[in-house]
């Protein structure tokens, strides 16, 4: 996307969440969506959901990572969920198919204002400072901002997401797609 306010975060509280799949393993590190916009760009106004190199998952922000100890497999849809409470700990949880999988403390202000899908986030005008792109598919995105859409753990949608399901309120879903 370009700058949009909706994108940053800031330091409340968030639910990102995508169903993806990926088409073969590979070497490489695969930004599934974020607002980084460049591989160094490690200020903490970013933030970035990605597979690294041995295909597992990460949430990374500056100096927070939440990085569950889960490998991916090819050919195979995940849903995968990642909260920030913002009940004063900052409590973040990342859920993968409806399974906590790990948690940690994001306190980072994230200011970034454009978002990424599949690649890293690029100027507002072309392609990213750095190429980290997903082999493979992902649908169902859905930010939602200043609401906890998931508590605990849960069961995945089976049909497509909407600005309501799951509890969201369609007030607080800043993208679906």
């Amino acid at each position: 996307t370009s700058s949009n306010s909706d994108m940053a975060m800031g330091t409340g509280t968030f639910t990102f969440e995508m169903f993806f799949k990926l088409d073969q393993a590979t070497s490489t590190y695969q930004h599934l969506m974020g607002t980084r916009t460049s591989n160094s760009n490690n200020s903490g106004a970013g933030w970035s959901i990605g597979l690294s190199n041995g295909l597992n998952i990460v949430l990374f922000s500056t100096s927070f990572h939440c990085q569950p100890s889960y490998t991916f497999e090819p050919l195979y849809w995940y849903h995968i969920a990642c909260v920030r409470e913002g009940t004063g700990t900052d409590q973040t949880k990342f859920y993968i198919n409806g399974t906590l999988e790990d948690s940690g403390t994001c306190a980072s202000d994230l200011t970034n204002d454009e978002l990424g899908i599949g690649n890293l986030a690029g100027s507002g005008t072309g392609a990213p400072s750095g190429s980290e792109p997903v082999d493979g598919h992902i649908s169902n995105v859905r930010i939602t901002k200043g609401q906890i859409v998931y508590t605990s753990n849960f069961t995945p949608a089976t049909s497509a997401l909407t600005s309501t399901s799951q509890g969201a309120s369609a007030s607080n879903v800043k993208l679906i797609c």
